[in-house]
């Protein structure tokens, strides 16, 4: 069986994005992260700390190309240390929904060959 099957339901869009993230219905902001790239289905973050697993993460996400935070729901689904001090993370969105996420896209990543 080979190990690098993309097994990925929407496509994975590549983006400068930042954010933090609390515990779902909490406030207290718990960590934040460097977004490398998203999906309708989630995203893939850097982030200085490992982030918390198994728990409902309310997570916004900042852009130069969005006025505001853009809020989503997610669950750590794999982390692993890439270097000493720095994690990263894969996160499953509860609530896939790319309309939410539209102002992150560059138009040049959907451009006619």
């Amino acid at each position: 069986m080979d190990a690098l099957v993309d097994r990925r339901i929407f496509e994975r869009m590549v983006e400068d994005f930042t954010g933090w993230y609390t515990l779902k219905d909490k406030e207290e902001i718990l960590g934040e992260f460097l977004g490398l790239d998203f999906s309708a289905g989630g995203l893939r973050v850097n982030s200085r700390q490992q982030i918390l697993e198994a728990r409902a993460l309310n997570l916004s996400l900042v852009s130069s190309s969005v006025n505001g935070p853009i809020g989503n729901t997610a669950l750590v689904v794999w982390q692993r240390e890439i270097k000493p001090g720095w994690w990263q993370s894969g996160l499953k969105f509860f609530q896939p929904d790319f309309m939410r996420l539209w102002p992150l896209v560059r138009s040049e990543q959907y451009k006619e060959d």
